[in-house]
């Protein structure tokens, strides 16, 4: 056998455990689900009114919270400013994009929570 092939031996057998328990996916069934005001699934299971009710609270408190503006503007900032100038690879042009998207996501599920 050859470097190449030990290599690509090792990382088939080494993936699983990487996927499964480092990187361990999250399923559809685990997201927050909002399929109507009053009826919110998470793991499979339907929320209760107070559940709910703590949810939107606490995405509230979030949205107008110093907290999550600091962290979003940082991460809006990273991005927009020092990504673009100290790429050096398409890969850290990505990166930046990712940024973005994260910040995008966040607000969303924030938002949606209270829109419901």
């Amino acid at each position: 056998m050859d470097e190449k092939e030990i290599l690509q031996k090792y990382l088939a057998d080494f993936l699983p455990f990487l996927t499964s328990e480092v990187f361990r996916v999250i399923s559809p069934s685990e997201l927050l689900d909002i399929k109507t005001p009053k009826v919110w699934f998470q793991n499979g299971r339907q929320l209760q009114a107070d559940e709910i009710n703590m949810l939107r609270q606490e995405a509230k408190i979030m949205l107008e919270g110093k907290l999550w503006s600091n962290i979003r503007d940082q991460l809006l900032y990273h991005a927009t400013q020092i990504v673009p100038r100290l790429a050096k690879s398409p890969a850290d042009l990505v990166a930046g994009k990712v940024e973005l998207y994260i910040v995008k996501t966040v607000d969303d599920a924030l938002q949606g929570m209270l829109k419901s």
